[in-house]
């Protein structure tokens, strides 16, 4: 058995075949084909409206990754920051920056290629052990 999962769209489009084949009254097939279209074109409008939301996403700056791509610039050549190290230098000014928030558009900028992670080794805190982080640097 395959494990193929049915869209609203293809829901749709089986009930205007399986209507097709259906002998009832003609205005009850033809109201029900008519709210199936309906509904297929409401679906294809959200998708329009959801590619342009998402576009515009995309050429949104985001100043947060405009804060930490800065962050890495400060670094010498060869060093590395740590996550924390890049939120302590990012959230000087607004305590709504998050190491998780910082994490993600170090991500991003990995993916990007403008900076590159490597394991580096940070050492013991308060009598716990050391211990292998993340660290970035601009590419």
């Amino acid at each position: 058995m395959t494990n193929t999962k049915l869209t609203k769209r293809d829901r749709y489009n089986s009930i205007i075949t399986l209507l097709a084949t259906v002998e009832a009254d003609p205005a009850v097939i033809t109201d029900l084909t008519d709210f199936c279209k309906g509904e297929i074109e409401l679906l294809d409008k959200k998708a329009a409206k959801a590619k342009e939301t998402a576009a515009a996403k995309k050429t949104e700056v985001d100043p947060l990754a405009v804060a930490v791509q800065a962050a890495l610039g400060t670094l010498a050549e060869d060093a590395y920051a740590t996550i924390a190290d890049v939120t302590a230098m990012v959230a000087v000014d607004d305590a709504d920056i998050t190491p998780a928030k910082v994490s993600y558009r170090l991500s991003q900028l990995v993916k990007a290629e403008v900076a590159v992670s490597k394991d580096v080794k940070v050492p013991a805190t308060d009598g716990g052990k050391a211990r292998t982080v993340k660290g970035y640097r601009l590419a």
